[in-house]
């Protein structure tokens, strides 16, 4: 009987005078007499020694300290209780019902379950979570047995095993493609043929090409630093998160931390995506724009006739080039959260943590290939990489706008009144806001509180198309405000040059007032080539200047707009919460596609040289790389602790910096070892689009 005192004791779950004996009220079973425990528990408690049985008790969790700051999580010793698995011990992480945190007069929100790790024998388990479920203490936890038995050690599965050969594959084909391009190695022997498919996976050939500080497009130079400021935006608002979901000290961070003036960039963390989702459309538009005008030219001049199926075919080419632009790298991904992480690590954050992104990786890998994760399944946290919403989302829209810029370029009617292009454009973006505003108002979405339909206002298409449209128009309005440019020029250049013979003598033509103005303008450019702090002190650069300050208070209004929520905890009025969540992303969205225009056109030539810094360049190719790795990396590292995160500022710093860091290095791997060879492979048996 000592023994079933003892392990009473190391469960917690003493009878007292407050609590009923489940075995007095015939509930319990097939329980011993006079214990809340089965003959067989019993039997198997029996049957360990007094120091494995202490060693049990020492490897339980205990009642924390700092219940006051939500600490209720108490994992125990993980490895110490594997110490004594030949004893028959296993490791058992209990739920808690969240009511027992009103016990000390704390309010849970909602999905957070306090978890208690238990070390005892197997045939305890059940008798535990039976006690604990006759008492209310045991939570309902959906998807997720409760207790969850955390397996000892981890074994390598054939998923694991293939994933392991293939990047290994991978490295190989780089150092062998090396080899390749080098013409053998120097002072070994040479190699005197081509191999233009092995040399696509060339490591130093794609080394050179990641390092390459040269820009595509010097118009859209800014975007280089927008991009990379973005990325890291995402990240250090993700490792805020996981303190948020994980950290021992909630309350502390809650109430303390967050409604901070100065954390509110970071809570607000989610505007960077809207920022990548002005990004992506704006290149679309100016990009794809500039290719169907360069296409329709070459057939006007060759005479050559436009079918409907052959603009068919080449929106079929675009799309496959975007497809292969990005599943490649998130197929591999996806295959290491599914196959590879699960098997190389175990503990109790690892099961909480690494293997439910295994689980959805296997469950919903499809939805990834044909981008519709952000539908299927309807919730974030199921998806398998789930930040990949965004590429869904992304995906989607490439497709929806396609045909309309085809449309804009090889209809005359649109392509000759450009504000009817335009107006159309336009009411995608007032269309999306307008959705926005009838979900928040139909479904009542309070800003802060999560539920099925806030999670749709984040990731459903018609609820964030209107911050890709802007990056669309903002990009048509660029490709067109340079096309008139090329044409003045073209303009200035003809006129100058022509020359007549009046009365035997000759007179260059008078330049238009047009032309006149770009003469001005492309004066002050030349001037800013000298130096980027003249010309600043013009009309149009204070416009400029004005423009800009107030694209900044928009931003500053957005991102500060939930001051008093996150300071006071009190929820805007329905009126201020409609028009903040209905119009907020665009608002922001508009003032960011604004300074890039500004930067793209020479208005604000110093804002435009600091995005423009060339080490943003190499940055900026790895931020797709860094998208689809730094959850996984942020999670690896949190599900490797052997006890739950306490949030303090220069630990959070610590941990932003080496997820970033981590991130940024595998995803250089990633874009040497699998980005660029696609790339190579299918410029070369597809062509380019």
């Amino acid at each position: 009987m000592s023994h079933a005192i003892i392990l009473m004791l190391m469960v917690g779950l003493v009878s007292s005078q407050q609590l009923p004996h489940p075995c007095n009220n015939g509930t319990a079973g097939n329980t011993a007499p006079g214990t809340n425990f089965s003959a067989a528990c019993l039997s198997a408690v029996g049957g360990v020694s007094q120091h494995d049985l202490l060693v049990m008790v020492d490897a339980s969790g205990k009642i924390p300290s700092g219940l006051l700051d939500y600490s209720l999580n108490s994992w125990g010793s993980f490895d110490e209780c594997k110490e004594v698995q030949s004893s028959g011990a296993v490791y058992a992480m209990f739920g808690l019902n969240s009511s027992i945190a009103k016990l000390i007069g704390l309010t849970l929100q909602p999905g957070i379950v306090p978890r208690l790790g238990m070390c005892l024998p197997e045939p305890c388990v059940a008798d535990v979570a039976r006690f604990a479920s006759d008492h209310l203490l045991l939570a309902k936890i959906p998807d997720q047995p409760n207790p969850q038995l955390i397996e000892f050690g981890s074994t390598m599965s054939t998923g694991a095993i293939f994933t392991v050969v293939l990047i290994a594959l991978l490295v190989v084909l780089s150092f062998a493609g090396s080899v390749v391009t080098m013409g053998g190695i120097p002072g070994v022997f040479e190699l005197n043929v081509s191999m233009p498919s092995l040399a696509a996976f060339s490591l130093t050939s794609n080394l050179s090409a990641l390092c390459d500080t040269a820009v595509r497009f010097s118009a859209t130079s800014s975007l280089e630093g927008f991009r990379v400021l973005s990325m890291q935006w995402v990240v250090i608002g993700h490792t805020l998160m996981m303190f948020e979901m994980s950290g021992d000290n909630l309350g502390y961070l809650l109430n303390k931390v967050i409604p901070r003036w100065t954390m509110e960039p970071i809570e607000n963390g989610t505007y960077s995506v809207d920022s990548f989702f002005v990004m992506s459309g704006f290149l679309l538009s100016f990009v794809v724009l500039r290719k169907l005008e360069s296409r329709r030219q070459k057939n006007l001049d060759n005479g050559i006739p436009v079918s409907f199926l052959s603009h068919l075919g080449h929106m079929g080419k675009l799309v496959l080039h975007r497809w292969l632009r990005l599943v490649p790298s998130l197929g591999l991904v996806m295959l290491v959260d599914a196959q590879l992480l699960g098997a190389i690590n175990d503990g109790p954050g690892w099961a909480a943590n690494i293997r439910p992104l295994g689980g959805a990786c296997r469950e919903y890998w499809w939805t990834n290939l044909l981008f519709i994760n952000n539908l299927v399944p309807r919730q974030i946290m199921k998806e398998c990489v789930a930040q990949s919403w965004y590429l869904a989302n992304d995906m989607q829209f490439f497709v929806f706008m396609l045909p309309l810029l085809f449309a804009f370029t090889f209809f005359a009617p649109l392509r000759n009144n450009r504000w009817v292009s335009y107006s159309i454009i336009g009411m995608v973006i007032v269309g999306s806001v307008a959705a926005r505003m009838i979900m928040v108002h139909v479904y009542d979405i309070k800003t802060g509180k999560q539920s099925i339909h806030q999670n749709d206002l984040y990731v459903q298409p018609h609820s964030r198309i209107g911050t890709y449209a802007v990056g669309v128009l903002a990009g048509m309005v660029l490709r067109h405000v340079l096309a008139n440019r090329k044409a003045l020029e073209k303009q200035k250049a003809l006129l100058e040059n022509s020359t007549q013979d009046v009365e035997g003598g000759e007179y260059k033509l008078a330049p238009s007032a047009e032309t006149a103005a770009l003469g001005d303008e492309a004066n002050c450019t030349k001037e800013i080539q000298k130096s980027h702090f003249r010309c600043l002190c013009s009309t149009r650069s204070g416009i400029a200047w004005i423009v800009l300050l107030a694209c900044l208070g928009i931003m500053a209004a957005v991102l500060w707009g939930l001051n008093p929520y996150y300071a006071h905890q009190h929820q805007p009025s329905k009126l201020a919460n409609l028009f903040y969540q209905g119009m907020s992303r665009v608002a922001w969205s508009i003032a960011l596609a604004v300074i890039v225009l500004g930067c793209a056109l020479g208005s604000l030539p110093l804002v435009n040289k600091m995005l423009s810094v060339p080490i943003f360049v190499p940055l900026s190719r790895l931020s797709y790389g860094v998208y689809v790795l730094h959850l996984t990396v942020l999670s690896t590292m949190i599900g490797a602790l052997r006890s739950p995160m306490h949030y303090t500022d220069s630990y959070a710093v610590f941990v932003y910096m080496g997820v970033l860091a981590i991130s940024y290095m595998l995803a250089a791997a990633l874009f040497v070892l699998v980005d660029l060879p696609v790339a190579a492979l299918e410029a070369k048996y597809l062509g380019r689009e």
